[in-house]
């Protein structure tokens, strides 16, 4: 794994990951200040591609802070420096669902049986808004979630509301979940179809054959509906031991078919054709390693943060019976995890 590592950066923080782990009432924050012993703690930053993206590591001190006391460090962690805004194509309503037809027609022909695309919307951002309040307001809506605010020079400014397990380790057993299918979470109880029962499939039969042999114990929970926010999911929960290390195990699954598609190799390809722009960090993965645990999320419901704007990135994944309209929809309504914060600050 390719990393950028943040060590020598030892002013006023210029690197910090700010996070919750789901359902929790305290705050962690790894910082790049110089640390040792049991306070020293590591943060992942991966990108979709690293191709196109550098990974980035932040390495240094880890404070766990409660409500108050983060917010006596409210203003260390306000007036970033931000960059202006890139000046990229956005993809409009006709233009996504014409890709979606696009890639619709290479299943139909066999060429892929999944593919995960997606786009940005941006709206313009007020300066007296500072990440660290949105941060806040996303933990307050969304407590079950990963919420995190990342800063860095290279890779820049991102808050995310990640509802997806990669992998995660305690001292006994490690942990990850095969997430896909989305409902929205204001229109009833899911009726889930064929469509989305063989989409989450997909991901968990590729999850445990990336897996095989090199795990031990594993144990696959029954298939339940879980919700993040203003949208629910199909989800199987897995467990097992391994001697591989967190990061390893990492490797071996990323990018899932949740965020990629199948074969993985053919849909990377259609991705970095059709999709028109870079994803960045969106769709990678994030989060602590420390000593005795790791907690690494895929980057979801993530929003980049610019001197003049806001950043949101969504998407779906397709497959055989999919439709233009719906998967159009289902991107406004993953966006609503951000845009709802943001509306009320």
């Amino acid at each position: 794994m390719s990393e950028t590592d943040t060590a020598e950066y030892n002013s006023n923080p210029k690197a910090f990951a700010l996070y919750r782990l789901p359902e929790t009432t305290t705050f962690n924050l790894i910082t790049n200040f110089p640390a040792s012993g049991k306070d020293a703690a590591k943060f992942l930053f991966h990108p979709f591609d690293t191709d196109k993206t550098a990974s980035i590591v932040i390495r240094g001190s880890h404070e766990i802070l409660n409500i108050e006391e983060l917010l006596k460090q409210k203003k260390s962690l306000s007036n970033l420096k931000l960059e202006p805004s890139s000046n990229m194509d956005r993809l409009k309503e006709n233009e996504y669902k014409s890709l979606v037809n696009k890639a619709l027609h290479s299943i139909q022909s066999n060429e892929l049986r999944k593919v995960v695309l997606s786009r940005s919307e941006c709206r313009p951002r007020n300066p007296e808004h500072e990440p660290i309040d949105f941060f806040i307001n996303l933990c307050d809506k969304y407590p079950q979630t990963f919420n995190l605010l990342f800063h860095h020079p290279e890779a820049g400014t991102w808050l995310m509301a990640s509802p997806e397990i990669l992998v995660s380790r305690n001292e006994r057993y490690f942990k990850t979940m095969a997430l896909a299918a989305t409902w929205p979470a204001n229109d009833g109880a899911p009726k889930w179809s064929f469509k989305e029962f063989e989409e989450q499939g997909m991901v968990l039969q590729f999850i445990l054959l990336q897996l095989k042999g090199l795990v031990r114990e594993m144990k696959v929970s029954e298939r339940y509906t879980r919700n993040a926010g203003p949208v629910n999911h199909l989800c199987n929960d897995l467990s097992f031991k391994s001697e591989l290390s967190p990061e390893e195990i990492a490797a071996l699954l990323h990018p899932t078919p949740a965020i990629a598609g199948l074969p993985r190799e053919e849909s990377l390809q259609f991705i970095r054709k059709f999709e028109n722009y870079d994803r960045s960090y969106y769709t990678g993965f994030s989060g602590p390693v420390l000593a005795k645990e790791a907690h690494l999320f895929v980057n979801l419901r993530c929003l980049q943060v610019f001197e003049d704007s806001w950043v949101a990135y969504s998407g779906g994944g397709l497959v055989e019976g999919s439709d233009a309209e719906n998967e159009w929809k289902e991107t406004e309504y993953k966006l609503r995890t951000l845009w709802s914060v943001l509306e009320k600050m």
